[in-house]
């Protein structure tokens, strides 16, 4: 592989900020940590591929997303949004916090209803280099300048432990830097090194150094891009799939129980929350899990059982929300009950019964209408030949049956009764 000529890549073709790589750096030296631990560190840097220059870094125990993230958050808030990352496909750089929803991420399972990632949010390409491929990242020049000048400073005396097995110095583990004084320290060797004069990149040509490279892009107009407000949430820690509470609404969230009016829709379902893990207790930003934003949650901290003072502070509290949500609903109702009512249609005029065409006679048994309308008399009625055949009919079965119930025979002579 090495006979094979290497490809010369020019970084002159960038401005300013366009495009940046990351990667991990493990110190060759012990730090003690606060709780009394020594180890190794690890430091994620991010540097700007035209210049060279290092825009940020963090230091941690591993290697883990968290660091990616607030590494790039530094970038952003310090100099602006870039257009191109290039890092190699470790976990910390594919976990769904930085890169979810690129499709080149070869991590992880990938499902739709994951959130989108930091880098996606903030417009920014992710390009993924070779594995084991320090070429593919021009950062890694600038970990030897780490490794074989910093890591040697007169204030890490017998922390150093030798760049290899092999290499062990005599005063091996006689000493462990604070972790405070090693942050200090390589804070200023970072700055140091982008100061220095002379550089002999193609863009500092000799003469200039990485930040004055930076500094002559910025000022001959590379277009920069600036974070908004909102924009400066994303890079906070992100806790996927928060639960919110199906009773009253409510997030926890390490220990700590978040609530705000706009999670009550919410409830049952799930939120991705953002966070600065320095800051706890501060309110917790919420999102859909599209990436839309909701609102901030203020912490509710919990009170001791027999605190008489927080429970009349807490009682106060809620009832202030409950009258500023009855005021709510006054304001949205307009009308009282009784202009609802004066608004609905009148109900249409009875109409008047039709008048029949066709009239159905009526051949049943005489009912106690037809009977009392009689009068009691045994006696037919007289001019029978005029009267309507039905209603003659009639009042002949209703004098039958008065005679029948007087004790009368009634008989038929000729064609009258």
């Amino acid at each position: 592989k090495r006979l094979y000529p290497a490809q010369q890549r020019l970084r002159d073709v960038f401005h300013a900020l366009e495009a940046v790589n990351l990667d991990g750096h493990t110190w060759d030296l012990f730090v003690r940590w606060p709780d009394g631990t020594v180890g190794r560190p690890v430091m994620l840097a991010v540097q700007d591929l035209y210049s060279g220059m290092i825009l940020a870094h963090r230091v941690d125990r591993t290697l883990h997303q968290g660091l990616v993230r607030l590494a790039i958050g530094d970038v952003v808030e310090a100099f602006g949004i870039p257009s191109h990352c290039w890092m190699d496909n470790g976990r910390e750089n594919c976990s769904k916090a930085i890169t979810g929803q690129v499709g080149n991420r070869y991590r992880f399972k990938v499902r739709e209803e994951d959130p989108a990632g930091l880098l996606p949010m903030l417009g920014i390409q992710a390009h993924f280099t070779s594995p084991y491929s320090g070429q593919s990242k021009p950062i890694e020049r600038a970990f030897r300048d780490f490794a074989g000048g910093v890591a040697k400073h007169p204030a890490f005396a017998g922390a150093w432990t030798g760049n290899t097995p092999m290499a062990k110095p005599e005063n091996y583990g006689s000493k462990a830097v604070p972790l405070d004084e090693f942050v200090r320290v390589v804070g200023e060797e970072i700055a140091r090194l982008n100061a220095r004069p002379g550089r002999e990149s193609r863009v500092c040509g000799g003469r200039l150094s990485f930040q004055q490279a930076y500094s002559a892009s910025v000022e001959e107009g590379a277009p920069v891009r600036r974070a908004t407000a909102e924009q400066r949430r994303l890079w906070l820690l992100m806790a996927e799939a928060l639960r919110v509470s199906k009773r009253d609404g409510t997030v926890e969230l390490l220990g700590n129980r978040f609530w705000a009016d706009f999670l009550l829709p919410h409830r049952g379902g799930t939120v991705v929350g953002r966070f600065d893990p320095d800051a706890l207790q501060e309110p917790l930003h919420l999102y859909r899990p599209d990436g839309g934003y909701l609102g901030a949650a203020q912490c509710t901290e919990a009170a001791g059982f027999a605190d008489v003072d927080a429970a009349r502070e807490h009682g106060r509290a809620r009832r202030a929300w409950m009258r500023a949500s009855k005021a709510m609903l006054e304001a949205e109702v307009t009308i009282g009950i009784a202009e609802v009512a004066a608004m609905l249609p009148a109900a249409p005029a009875t109409p008047d019964a039709p008048e029949p065409r066709v009239v159905r006679p009526f051949f049943g048994t005489a009912g106690s209408a037809a009977r009392q309308a009689m009068p009691e008399t045994a006696d037919w009625p007289a001019g029978d030949d005029e009267m309507p055949e039905g209603e003659r009919l009639l009042l002949r079965a209703a004098a039958m049956q008065r005679a029948g119930r007087a004790g009368l025979r009634v008989v038929e002579a000729g064609g009258d009764d």
